[in-house]
């Protein structure tokens, strides 16, 4: 099937200072999060298992994740973690959707890009319920490379789990 590179990087979404600016900038590196709590949720677990439950494979499955946490601890301090994967496999022309479920709280963004083609969305605000946030892209032709990016923002501690669909448009 498709082989996709996991890459979990610990980076900071707040307080992130680097050498350039503008969104395409690298943070120098992981930093706590503002107003923060030194603790992760005692819910992660069940976050984690009600994402990995609503991922449920569907006949337009292409990739599907396991569900993953929005934040870590690192040396007793929380530190936010940005999920991003990417794959170099074969995509055919068409229509994809990038479907996230996430379970806990606070705002995700999702980048999802094939070939050149990319689309960069705030999802729906993560609740202690199911949420389901969508990004569609077009892809004319082929291309050999993807990429996903969850994105939390400020405090958000939820669990994340995705899949790419291929449909009919």
């Amino acid at each position: 099937m498709i082989g996709v590179v996991l890459v979990i990087a610990l980076l900071g979404v707040t307080g992130c200072t680097g050498d350039g600016e503008g969104p395409d900038a690298e943070p120098s590196g992981p930093t706590t999060i503002a107003g923060a709590s030194t603790t992760i949720s005692d819910q992660m677990p069940h976050y984690l298992r009600e994402a990995d439950r609503a991922n449920a494979r569907t006949e337009h499955t292409v990739v599907s994740t396991a569900a993953r946490p929005t934040v870590t601890l690192q040396d007793s301090e929380l530190m936010t973690m940005v999920i991003r994967d990417e794959g170099q496999d074969r995509w055919e022309a068409g229509n994809y959707r990038l479907v996230v479920y996430c379970v806990g709280a606070g705002t995700i963004y999702a980048h999802f890009s094939l070939g050149e083609r990319s689309e960069v969305t705030e999802l729906p605000t993560c609740t202690p319920t199911v949420t389901t946030g969508i990004v569609e892209l077009t892809l004319p032709d082929p291309a050999t490379n993807s990429s996903v990016l969850i994105i939390p923002a400020g405090n958000a501690q939820a669990a994340i789990a995705y899949q790419i669909q291929k449909f009919q448009g």
